[in-house]
């Protein structure tokens, strides 16, 4: 079976309506750890890697003139063109995509996200949203796979990816600990983020 992301070209699928844009169109925050979002407009975005900026000339989508921070501006579109973001691939069939940020502060759909964002081999998408507090918006972060069988971390953390560091928000630098993001075959049931506390080594 073709994986989504050997293919030379993209799917081209119908455009969502504008009732979808506008209903989709916005990033939020997930109201319980996880929660899973399934939104047309969202699974476009992810399948096709459409850029924000030709949305809004096709839905007449109209930005602030001032914004120059996508945390405070209610006006940018929801993107997967990200940089900063990581990819881990996960028994040779999921991309497990974490994170990352649009553009920069200059651009009016700049946002840094705290999503985790699955696809599969058989175009599936996957789409789970945190609230801030659990995790905040993170970029350039690594995110490192710890399989069940590896016998060099410690057993409550295998079977799931370790997201450490990372840039983020200004308000948000303080707080970059450790987060494990369990990952199981049924990830709906198992993909609570829990953060931890950077281990403290002596001299």
């Amino acid at each position: 079976m073709d994986k989504p992301w050997d293919r030379d070209e993209l799917p081209d699928l119908p455009h969502p309506s504008q009732a979808e844009f506008r209903a989709g169109r916005r990033r939020r925050y997930g109201q319980t750890n996880p929660e899973p979002i399934q939104d047309p407009f969202l699974e476009y975005m992810v399948k096709t890697r459409a850029e924000p900026f030709f949305l809004r000339e096709e839905y007449g989508h109209k930005w602030t003139q001032n914004a120059k921070n996508g945390e405070n501006d209610k006006t940018a579109v929801w993107s997967f063109c990200r940089i900063g973001q990581t990819t881990t691939l996960y028994k040779n069939r999921y991309r497990i995509h974490i994170g990352g940020e649009h553009d920069d502060f200059y651009d009016p759909d700049f946002l840094i996200y705290n999503d985790v964002l699955v696809e599969d081999c058989a175009d599936k998408v996957w789409i789970y949203g945190y609230p801030r507090e659990v995790f905040p918006p993170t970029d350039f972060h690594t995110a490192t796979l710890l399989e069940e069988d590896d016998q060099q971390v410690p057993s409550d953390m295998r079977n799931g990816i370790l997201i450490v560091g990372g840039i983020g928000y200004a308000n948000d630098r303080a707080c970059r600990n450790y987060w494990r993001c369990p990952w199981l075959d049924s990830w709906a049931s198992s993909g609570a983020l829990a953060r931890r506390e950077p281990p403290h080594y002596g001299r």
